[in-house]
């Protein structure tokens, strides 16, 4: 299946140049089966038309500006995002949005894995005011990408070449052309903070100067970037804000690590099969030999922060300027040390622990990862050989705090759980 785009120009008398340039009729439809997006009840005429008539420059111009969004971004909308998110990202995917000119159907482009695009229409309610009623039923198709991209790049060259030749001294000319070579030359060195920043779903020509700046400032290491994110998501699954947000930002953090982590890694060597809780709490056994700690002295696990809001994709690229990864959390003041911990479990021992996006990495990861996690957290934060040595044979809940000081402030949580899965917590 492929979308095909086909125009017509036709005479208009306007003051305009740009618009009596490029007036004409518009066709989108897909074949096999064949969908003709753009049939229409002309509710004036009372007739039924396969075209729409009007500019195509605001198509055109449109689509330069988001094409960055629309095919170069993995980032898709939740139903349950806020108003405000989907609005914003719908704003760059939906044809609706695109402004004066043609009447166009209420079409949305969204990410389908790496190299898929679905097509999403849907019916047409019509409005008092408007002559013209869309008939499309609402429904969707995933196409290649390419078989979208293709087309939609030569209608927008089109209006390029029309506007050339029959309005070369219009403004609108600069400004689409401009557009235009940024998207389609996205690569090139000038242009790498824009496609960065359009992967993690932003709009370059939204932003402020000082946030265009934050993208700048990664310099050439842009494109490496980039393709570090994209390596970390997963090939054929939608990807949110979260998840993007994660991949973007341990792509950033892994271009400045250096051999910090890398080293630590090969130290402490892969995780061992067996039970979750026996995996985890090998594996916090070894962290604390890489260290040099021993099984009950007081440990702060190597530190994933500085800490992001994975809302705030900007900011998380511009603090990662030292040799340790962002951890991305969703409400930076419900962060702790126990999830501090449990997220470097899967970026030492995870099965790509190099390449692990981590954040929201169990979104994606099964209940036994998460078990060992969190095993290996409270091994870690809490050994048990340190709590036995502290204790006379058992303890109550009176003891608790004083065993979290005792260990260099564990989480109170973490002793708690270690107490009880020994069966020496004493019941009230």
């Amino acid at each position: 299946m492929a979308l095909r785009v086909s125009h017509e120009w036709l005479p208009l008398s306007s003051e305009d140049p740009a618009e009596v340039a490029t007036w004409g009729t518009l066709r989108l439809e897909l074949d096999d089966p064949q969908v003709v997006l753009t049939e229409a009840e002309d509710l004036r005429a009372q007739t039924v038309c396969q075209d729409v008539a009007g500019a195509l420059l605001p198509l055109a111009d449109w689509l330069a500006r988001k094409w960055l969004l629309l095919f170069r971004s993995p980032r898709i909308c939740l139903a349950s995002g806020s108003r405000a998110e989907r609005y914003s990202w719908e704003r760059s995917h939906c044809l609706r949005f695109v402004g004066d000119g043609t009447a166009l159907p209420d079409l949305c482009f969204e990410p389908a894995g790496r190299d898929a695009i679905r097509l999403r229409w849907r019916s047409d309610g019509g409005e008092p005011e408007r002559p013209l009623r869309f008939l499309l039923s609402s429904n969707s198709a995933t196409l290649l990408r390419g078989k979208v991209e293709v087309p939609l790049a030569a209608l927008v060259d089109g209006v390029l070449a029309r506007l050339r030749l029959r309005a070369p001294g219009a403004p609108a000319l600069v400004s689409l052309d401009d557009s235009w070579v940024r998207a389609r030359s996205a690569a090139h060195a000038d242009h790498q903070p824009a496609r960065l920043a359009a992967f993690a779903g932003l709009d370059w020509s939204l932003l402020e100067e000082t946030q265009r700046d934050t993208w700048r400032a990664r310099g050439g290491k842009a494109s490496l970037l980039f393709e570090q994110a994209l390596a970390a998501l997963p090939p054929n699954e939608p990807v949110h804000a979260d998840s993007l947000a994660s991949a973007l930002t341990q792509a950033a953090g892994l271009a400045e690590l250096g051999t910090s982590w890398d080293a630590l890694r090969k130290r402490v060597g892969r995780a061992q099969s067996g039970l979750p809780w026996e995996v985890g709490w090998d594996c916090a056994h070894r962290l604390r030999r890489a260290m040099g700690k021993d099984h009950d002295e007081p440990f702060s696990p190597p530190s994933l922060e500085p800490v992001a809001t994975s809302f705030d994709i900007e900011t998380a690229v511009a603090v990662v300027d030292g040799r340790e990864p962002v951890r991305f959390v969703a409400d930076p003041s419900k962060d702790n040390r126990f999830k501090r911990a449990r997220d470097v479990w899967p970026v030492l021992f995870g099965e790509h622990s190099a390449g692990t996006a981590w954040g929201s990495v169990f979104s994606r990861r099964s209940d036994a990862d998460f078990s060992v996690a969190r095993a290996f957290s409270a091994e870690l934060l809490a050994p048990i050989a340190g709590i036995k040595r502290r204790i006379a044979g058992a303890a109550d809940e009176d003891d608790i705090p004083w065993l979290a000081h005792e260990l260099g402030g564990a989480p109170e949580g973490c002793v708690r759980h270690q107490l009880e899965n020994h069966k020496l917590l004493v019941a009230p």
